[in-house]
């Protein structure tokens, strides 16, 4: 039987050459990749498109940051249902309260730059089996069980 195709990697990132890289990556390793260069972007396709997706949502961005865009998520169950995120930070982006609860109530993990490509792959296929396992209908947050 041959194997399920991989679901959609989408990477949200403002700096262009990380959107690449992590496309040549991922498309490597079998994953369809779309790209948004900011927050308001990808809600716009995330609207406009139903397919599941594992988001790659960078922190600091313009116009609308990954703590914005993760709130409008959140805001949108129908979105939310669909999605599974990876949150990209740099170690040294501030922190803030909001965004730590976010986070530990709907992403199921961060990931720091720069990026240990291993681990970051895991992580993806940790995010591709979640998003297969779950029914698409689910949009309750995420318990602490099996995060890191």
């Amino acid at each position: 039987m041959a194997q399920p195709p991989q679901p959609l990697v989408y990477v949200v990132d403002d700096d262009l050459g990380i959107r690449e890289s992590l496309r040549f990556l991922f498309e490597d390793a079998g994953y369809p990749v779309e790209e948004a260069e900011d927050g308001s972007s990808a809600l716009a396709a995330l609207h406009a498109d139903a397919r599941p997706r594992i988001v790659l949502l960078d922190h600091l961005m313009p116009r609308m940051s990954g703590l914005e865009t993760l709130r409008a998520m959140v805001e949108q169950p129908a979105i939310l249902a669909r999605v599974v995120i990876l949150f990209m930070t740099a170690g040294n982006d501030p922190q803030h309260s909001e965004l730590a609860e976010l986070l530990q109530r709907y992403a199921i993990t961060t990931i720091t730059k720069p990026f240990d490509l291993g681990t970051l792959l895991a992580e993806v296929a940790r995010a591709s089996r979640r998003l297969v396992e779950r029914p698409l209908a689910q949009c309750e947050p995420r318990s602490n069980a099996g995060r890191q």
